[in-house]
C-alpha cells in the first residue's frame, strides 16, 4: 500500500472509530467529531490531490459546510449550486438524484457506491456516500476520487530502472492509465503496430508477461 493511502485509510478509520463511538454512546460532540473528521481528510487532500474529496451534505445533497468547495477537476463532473451538490450533465444529475433517493432508506453506516460519467460515458469520479447520524438529523458523508489522480513513476525513473527509451516509458505510462494500444496510438501519432513493438520491448525489459503486470508493477513503483 502507498504511503498516502496508508496515510488516508488510517486518518479515516481513527475518525470514524471516533464518530461511531459517540453514536452508541449518544455523546452530545457526535457532530463535532464528524466535522473534525472532515475537515482532517480535506486538509490531507488539499496537500495531496490523489486523496479522495471529502463532504457532509444532507439527505438532498445540500452541503452542510457553506464554505466548501470542489476541485476545478471536478467543472465537468460535479459542482455546486446554491449551496447544492449538482451537475451540468443531464445524466449525472440524475444519478445524484438517485443516490439522494436511496439514501433516505439507508440505515446508518451503510454505504453506496457510485460512479459519474461524462459525454463519453467514462467515468469521470468514482464515489461512495454513507449514511451518518449528527446528533439525530440524518447526513451523508460522501467521497469522490478522480480516476486520472494516482501517482505514477515519471519517465525518467522508468528509463534509470529498465533501460526503456523516452517513447517506451511513455507508452509504459498510458498503458498504466488505462488505454489500450489503439488509444496510445491516436493520443501519440503512433501506428498500432509501433505501439505493439514498443509494448513487446517493455515487457521484455520490466519483465512483466501481461499489460495488467505492467500496471501493477508501475503502481507499486509509484511508492519510491
Amino acid at each position: 500500500m502507498r504511503v498516502w493511502e496508508a496515510r488516508y485509510l488510517e486518518q479515516k478509520s481513527a475518525r470514524l472509530g471516533e464518530i461511531r463511538s459517540n453514536e452508541r454512546n449518544g455523546a452530545a460532540s457526535q457532530s463535532a467529531a464528524v466535522k473534525h473528521f472532515v475537515g482532517t481528510l480535506r486538509r490531507l487532500s488539499r496537500n495531496d490531490k490523489r486523496l479522495p474529496t471529502t463532504l457532509l451534505t444532507a439527505l438532498d445533497l445540500t452541503l452542510l459546510d457553506p464554505a466548501f468547495s470542489l476541485p476545478a477537476c471536478y467543472d465537468n463532473c460535479v459542482s455546486i449550486v446554491d449551496g447544492r451538490l449538482s451537475s451540468p450533465s443531464i445524466s449525472n444529475e440524475q444519478k445524484l438524484a438517485e443516490i439522494s433517493a436511496a439514501a433516505q432508506s439507508l440505515e446508518p453506516q451503510q454505504t453506496i457506491p457510485f460512479t459519474l460519467g461524462v459525454s463519453d460515458g467514462a467515468p469521470c469520479l468514482y464515489g461512495s456516500v454513507e449514511r451518518l447520524d449528527l446528533d439525530g438529523t440524518p447526513a451523508l458523508l460522501m467521497s469522490f476520487v478522480h480516476p486520472e489522480h494516482h501517482r505514477l513513476p515519471s519517465v525518467d525513473r522508468l528509463r534509470a530502472w529498465f533501460e526503456l527509451s523516452p517513447t517506451e516509458a511513455a507508452v509504459a505510462l498510458e498503458v498504466a492509465r488505462g488505454r489500450d494500444p489503439d488509444e496510445i496510438a491516436a493520443a501519440r501519432d503512433l501506428s498500432v503496430l509501433t505501439v505493439r513493438t514498443h509494448l513487446r520491448a517493455i515487457f521484455e525489459k520490466t519483465g512483466a508477461r501481461k499489460q495488467r503486470d505492467l500496471v501493477a508493477l508501475l503502481l507499486r513503483l509509484a511508492a519510491l
